[in-house]
């Protein structure tokens, strides 16, 4: 992990900034600040306003662990991010409910035989 990682990580604690957790190169430091900055306030349009895959992917992660809200993953074009978005969700909820919005078959027959 590098001086400039951990400077971004302090600024975005100090802004109360999420863009600037984006761009962390340190994946496991990059999911902490997301971890740290992130409220149950925080909209999912801050994840989508990643240019990167990865900042998105742990952006959305680490906010639908917080908001616990299914909604966050609705807005995630991606479908695979968002399959992972909502096995997420499933896992800390348990509500398998949710599974039926799980778009891969496999993952989704993973899901519905959690029951």
């Amino acid at each position: 992990m590098s001086q400039e990682d951990l400077d971004l990580f302090q600024l975005a604690l100090d802004e109360n900034d999420p863009f600037y957790c984006g761009e962390i190169s340190d994946p496991g430091l990059k999911a902490e600040c997301f971890e740290s900055v992130l409220t149950e306030e925080t909209e999912s349009d801050v994840c989508a306003q990643f240019p990167d895959f990865e900042s998105k992917r742990i952006c959305y992660i680490e906010l639908v662990l917080i908001t616990l809200d299914p909604e966050t993953c609705v807005t995630i074009d991606d479908s695979n991010l968002r399959d992972k978005c909502y096995m997420n969700l499933i896992n800390q909820t348990n509500d398998i409910s949710l599974c039926e919005y799980v778009v891969l078959p496999l993952r989704r027959e993973t899901c519905l035989a959690r029951n």
